[in-house]
């Protein structure tokens, strides 16, 4: 029997966003931003539906096959896999923002050893930086994997012009159109991270520029 073309066009889209996340995530392990089976990320199928990385897997020797598809319910389909512990987490930020297509989630080392300090990315203290991903709050300590982080996330993310967050001793995270473009909001903000950490080591206080 004929399948039906939109039923080929889903799946057809469920297996690009599959050995995306994959590759991302091998990506990432690349550039040191994480390690084992640290960070998790996710992908919208339509508007009921997602992918995410699985619970425990060493991220860089995932396969397609291992991501997890889940409804925004929170409904599992069956799988050899069982969602990130962070599932919650991802899931109020699909609901919160229709928008967003993709979410990346690491312990990027420089990005999270900035989450440590008292600066906040809502101030523009790198131009370029805020010209490219515009203000970065940081979200307050909250346990991992719980709905209290999930829903601090929600809270932080919820204006359409936030498009990253450093969450405090724990990692950051990026939103955009496709697992790539996530990473590469997350590879910018881990390289300005490391730049104010390097100023700040060098020359003490950092202070933001004021509006002209």
């Amino acid at each position: 029997m004929k399948s039906h073309p939109k039923s080929d066009t889903s799946k057809q889209l469920e297996s690009k966003l599959r050995r995306s996340l994959m590759l991302t995530y091998q990506r990432l392990y690349t550039l040191g931003f994480g390690v084992g089976n640290d960070g998790n990320g996710s992908a919208r199928i339509n508007s009921t539906q997602i992918l995410i990385t699985p619970r425990g897997v060493d991220k860089a020797r995932m396969t397609p096959k291992d991501m997890v598809r889940m409804e925004l319910s929170g409904r599992v389909f069956k799988s050899g896999q069982l969602p990130s512990s962070e599932h919650l987490m991802h899931l109020e930020i699909f609901h919160t923002r229709p928008d967003v297509k993709a979410i990346i989630h690491s312990h990027a080392p420089y990005a999270t050893a900035l989450s440590f300090s008292k600066l906040t990315l809502t101030e523009n203290y790198l131009p370029e930086l805020m010209l490219a991903l515009g203000p970065v709050p940081t979200v307050a300590y909250a346990p991992t994997g719980t709905q209290s982080l999930a829903t601090a996330v929600g809270v932080a993310i919820k204006s359409p012009q936030v498009c990253a967050l450093l969450l405090e001793r724990h990692g950051v995270l990026a939103v955009g159109d496709s697992p790539e473009a996530a990473l590469q909001r997350l590879e910018r903000l881990e390289h300005g991270c490391k730049i104010l950490l390097l100023a700040a080591s060098s020359f003490g206080a950092l202070s933001p520029l004021k509006e002209t």
